[in-house]
């Protein structure tokens, strides 16, 4: 599995990096000024560390990116928002929670594809 992390950006980094690099399945997990990306071989997520939130708040938006195996071949894009209850830098865990029940949605989309095909 490849990661790769730029300089820290938040003070809730380090541990919303280590949580996301351990996803299951990710082949790699960056830092970038004000989120993250991590990279499945079948969907790309971009989580975006929204502005300051009264705390204890944790605002995030959300973008991926899903490929379809061959034959298909498609590609849809998703978008949204999440706000968590906690303070960013305790926020790793659940934003990576968020990742994983993602993929299962993902994995469960390809898989109907697949089956209809």
């Amino acid at each position: 599995m490849e990661h790769s992390a730029h300089a820290p950006t938040t003070s809730g980094e380090p541990g919303t990096l280590g949580a996301l690099t351990g996803l299951p399945g990710a082949v790699e997990v960056r830092s970038f000024a004000g989120g993250y990306s991590v990279a499945f071989p079948e969907a790309d997520f971009v989580i975006t560390m929204s502005g300051p939130r009264p705390e204890p708040r944790c605002e995030t938006d959300w973008e991926v990116t899903v490929r379809e195996a061959q034959p298909g071949l498609s590609t849809w894009w998703g978008r949204w928002h999440r706000s968590f209850t906690v303070h960013p830098s305790e926020a790793g865990p659940l934003i990576a929670e968020e990742v994983r029940d993602a993929m299962s949605r993902v994995r469960s989309m390809l898989d109907d594809r697949a089956r209809q095909a």
